[in-house]
Parts: C-alpha cells; sequence; structure tokens
C-alpha cells in the first residue's frame, strides 16, 4: 500500500516512464492486461497509457534529432520461450510481428535462451520508439521503450552453438501506407481508443462476450472520450452484431436490428 500512497502523491504526466520503468504494480497490471485483452482493467489504466504514450512520442522526437547521421540502429530483447514458441519462430523467414503492449529493448546485447536483435531505421513512418535511458528507474539497461502496435518484420531466425540461444533477426517495418498517412500524427486519445476498438471488435472476443458487457465496456469509452463518441458508436454496433449472430439457427435478424 505504500507504493500506491506513493503514486497518488507524487505521480504526474511528465514521469510517466520512470514510474513505468521502476518495478511496481503499474508495468506488470498494464501489460497483463494488454496481453489478456481486457478492456475493463485497461479503462483504471487509461491515464497512465495516453501519458506514456505522449512522453515516448516527445522522446521519438529527441531521437530522431541525435541519429541524423546514423539512423539505423541496433536493438536486442531476451526473453525466455517455450519449445513451441520458439518453433513458431523457425517455421521460416518473413512475415510480420506485432507487439500487443508496451515493447522494451536494449543497446546492449546480453546472452538469453533467445535474443531478438532488432534493426530500427528512424527515417521510416512508424510507431513512436524512444530512448528512455535517462528517463528510467534503471539507467544502466540502455532502454529503448517500443509503443503498442509496432510492426516489425520477421527476416531471420537460426540457432547459435557457440552461444547456445536463439536469435531472431527482425527490422522495424514501415506500418503507415498512403491512406494512413493522414492519422501519421495520432493523439494520445486515438491511440487509445484505436487499440481498444482492434480487441472490442475481434471476433473472438465478441461471440465469447454478452451484450451486456460490450455494452458496459462502450458506454465507459464514451464516457472517458465523448469527443469520439460517433466512431465508438460504430464499433460497437459491429461488436454487438456479432456477439448476436446465430450461424446455426440462420437467425440474422437481431444482428440487422444495429
Amino acid at each position: 500500500m505504500k507504493i500506491l500512497d506513493v503514486f497518488s502523491s507524487t505521480y504526474k504526466s511528465s514521469n510517466a516512464i520512470p514510474w513505468y520503468t521502476r518495478e511496481t504494480f503499474l508495468y506488470r497490471i498494464m501489460n497483463k492486461a494488454f496481453r489478456q485483452q481486457n478492456i475493463e482493467l485497461m479503462f483504471l489504466f487509461v491515464f497512465f497509457i495516453q501519458d506514456l504514450s505522449q512522453q515516448v512520442k516527445f522522446e521519438y522526437e529527441n531521437l530522431k534529432l541525435l541519429n541524423l547521421k546514423t539512423p539505423i540502429i541496433s536493438l536486442y530483447r531476451g526473453q525466455l520461450m517455450s519449445k513451441d514458441e520458439i518453433e513458431k519462430f523457425t517455421s521460416g523467414s518473413g512475415g510480420c510481428l506485432r507487439n500487443n503492449c508496451f515493447f522494451s529493448t536494449s543497446r546492449q546485447r546480453n546472452l538469453q535462451r533467445v535474443l531478438f536483435e532488432i534493426l530500427a531505421d528512424i527515417r521510416l513512418p512508424c510507431r513512436y520508439f524512444a530512448d528512455i535511458t535517462h528517463l528510467s528507474y534503471f539507467p544502466h539497461e540502455s532502454e529503448i521503450l517500443f509503443t503498442i502496435g509496432t510492426e516489425f518484420r520477421k527476416e531471420e531466425v537460426k540457432y547459435n552453438q557457440d552461444e547456445d540461444l536463439w536469435i531472431v533477426s527482425l527490422e522495424l517495418r514501415n506500418d503507415y501506407d498512403q491512406h494512413d498517412s493522414r492519422e501519421f500524427e495520432i493523439t494520445p486519445a486515438k491511440f487509445t481508443i484505436s487499440n481498444c476498438l482492434n480487441i472490442c471488435t475481434d471476433w473472438d472476443f465478441c461471440v465469447m462476450s454478452s451484450t451486456d458487457s460490450i455494452s458496459f465496456i462502450f458506454d465507459g469509452l464514451i464516457g472517458v472520450y465523448p469527443t469520439y463518441e460517433q466512431w465508438i458508436l460504430a464499433a460497437q454496433y459491429h461488436s454487438l452484431a456479432n456477439c448476436n449472430i446465430d450461424w446455426e439457427g440462420r437467425n440474422v435478424s437481431l444482428v440487422l436490428s444495429y
């Protein structure tokens, strides 16, 4: 409870990154909410997600300025993975990966069972990422933080016998096409709403949810973001239609009511 008291009395939007990098409830619960696609839990952290995204965006501009002469940087992320997860990565090169939570990497190459080697070209139009070393609670880690939804292209997966680990080579991908260019300067609010709506309109999410739970989630979104009510309502009707469709009974009357 002590850390909660400290957070409630000292937190401000400008120190979102230091709080995120501390070993506290924030990092664990927030990323758990994203991994489990727990929208109701995300609501508890919507203010923090916006602050963190905004701060990463600001630091992203600094990163580009500092790397004008060396725009391609090498980053690393080590993690333990199951055999099944590794086999999925070894099933051929190519294909794209997208992180579903904030994604932390380092400029330091330390040995792990699985090592992700990432080439990031800061000239590409992509989602924000930033060097947060000077703001991190653990500055010795040389940490680079990617925002949610960043896309990477899988280039190669190989096993290094000398180091006894798998190496997954990724490249940061241009995930904005011409159609998206108008939305490139996305606001923290749009960013958060977009992530929530992507989850809430997913087919699996809809068929496993009740009408009441879907309505509760979307009513909550409208309450937090009334300016975007029409956008959110459109997604709500889509989700309710998916939730209520009866393929076996071929009853589409309720779906058409939305």
